[in-house]
């Protein structure tokens, strides 16, 4: 009888243990990035407010740059500066089908993978994409993003 115990016991154990790490795991957020891709001839300044601090990287002609950004948020702005003109523009969250999983189990990350073009664009790439975007690319409602009307500004590249 105290073996049948001890193994009942056991499996106790294990369904507790797994109860507790599953509502551990479905208890976490992933992290979230944005990975702007610079589809132009010239280097970029991106900026994007990050826990109410600002966030600027430098991104070359044909490269990506990745960054944190906690949450995607419906209405966050984004800045780009390339050459003598800085657009500003809304960012719109979008379904799971853009969104690239990267990494395993807890050390997973959400990131939303951009793209600037040279006509003020920015594109959103579906999940199993790569860089550059193919002209023509199907795209979720409200992308491609847009410059806010009367955001686009002339002079200095930096903030």
């Amino acid at each position: 009888m105290s073996i049948k115990r001890a193994y009942g016991g056991w499996h106790a154990i294990k369904a507790l243990c797994a109860m507790g790490l599953s509502t551990f795991v479905s208890g976490c957020t992933l992290p979230q990035y944005i990975s702007v891709y610079n589809n132009t001839e010239q280097r970029i300044l991106v900026e994007f407010s990050v826990d109410d601090k600002k966030e600027t990287i430098s991104i070359d002609a044909g490269a990506a740059e990745n960054f944190k950004i906690g949450m995607l948020v419906d209405g966050d702005i984004l800045h780009v500066s390339y050459k003598d003109r800085i657009h500003s523009y809304r960012v719109v969250d979008v379904s799971s089908a853009y969104w690239a999983y990267e990494g395993i189990g807890p050390f997973s990350r959400i990131t939303y993978r951009m793209q600037y073009e040279l006509d003020g664009k920015i594109y959103i790439l579906p999940r199993g994409s790569s860089y550059p975007l193919s002209q023509g690319a199907e795209q979720p409602p409200d992308y491609p993003l847009l410059p806010i009307d009367g955001s686009v500004s002339y002079g200095s590249t930096t903030w």
